[in-house]
């Protein structure tokens, strides 16, 4: 696997691999110049899939860390496995590690002001490719986006007849995705998928609303987990459906809509969002 690198909320994370042996110490050393000489001002170790660690990497990590204190940057690691770091608090180098429980206490810790879960276009545009680029394979259906907005309370709900819901869950925040069709929309949207007319609904609808939204949720957690340091982990939808469907948010929550526009009519995605 190696060592992965990536930027998010003005941290740079980095990825380890399963075991930090003597092959993967040298490749820390020749990344560790590089990693202290980027403009992030806080430096975050995610030990995710390590299952263990050389004694040797101490020297170079004890180094690391000095390195990171003299350019005022901070040092942290998150998900270490117990195992793991019961030896290193044994071998006395918690301090050096500096152990926290997810990003956002690293980010914390750090002095650095998260990004409220609002409009953040590098998290809502994988979201808007996704669902334009799912429907133009899947069902041959243009689809153009409109400006996303962040949900009121009193906004009125737009009609939803059909929706397929979709957890997020992550090291970052919690939440869900909704992506909901008027019924008249989406059996026009369905009769394009398979070629020929539909005018009721049935379970072979439902599970196509279900697969498109896991087509779309796959797509995006790609793109945010891989490019923007995210932690999305894989979720199963599932499909809802009646006359007068709603997405309820509560006071602690922040729901963001995406509306499209196809040739059918339109529908749109809600991502609601709790740190």
């Amino acid at each position: 696997m190696g060592f992965a690198a990536s930027e998010k909320e003005k941290a740079l994370v980095i990825s380890c691999p399963e075991a930090i042996d003597l092959l993967e110490i040298k490749a820390f050393d020749a990344n560790s110049k590089n990693w202290l000489d980027t403009e992030c001002p806080l430096i975050v170790l995610d030990f995710k899939e390590t299952k263990e660690i050389f004694p040797a990497f101490y020297r170079p990590i004890v180094h690391f860390n000095q390195g990171a204190k003299s350019k005022k940057k901070v040092l942290c690691s998150i998900n270490l496995h117990p195992p793991v770091l019961k030896k290193l608090v044994e071998d006395g180098l918690e301090s050096v590690f500096t152990p926290v429980k997810s990003l956002s206490n690293a980010l914390e810790k750090a002095g650095i002001k998260t990004k409220k879960s609002g409009l953040n276009t590098n998290f809502v545009t994988p979201f808007i490719q996704g669902t334009q680029l799912t429907l133009k394979v899947q069902a041959n259906i243009p689809v153009k986006a409109g400006a996303p907005s962040l949900k009121k309370a009193g906004d009125v709900a737009p009609d939803i007849g059909i929706t397929g819901v979709i957890s997020l869950v992550s090291d970052q925040f919690n939440g869900s995705i909704a992506l909901c069709f008027p019924t008249k929309v989406f059996l026009k949207i369905y009769s394009s998928m398979i070629g020929e007319e539909t005018t009721e609904m049935s379970s072979d609808i439902e599970d196509a609303v279900g697969e498109l939204l896991n087509i779309i949720f796959g797509q995006a957690k790609a793109t945010l987990n891989n490019k923007h340091g995210y932690t999305i982990r894989t979720a199963i939808p599932t499909v809802l459906t009646g006359s007068k469907l709603t997405v309820h948010n509560s006071q602690t929550q922040t729901s963001i809509l995406l509306p499209f526009e196809s040739e059918f009519g339109t529908f749109h995605m809600e991502i609601t969002t709790e740190r």
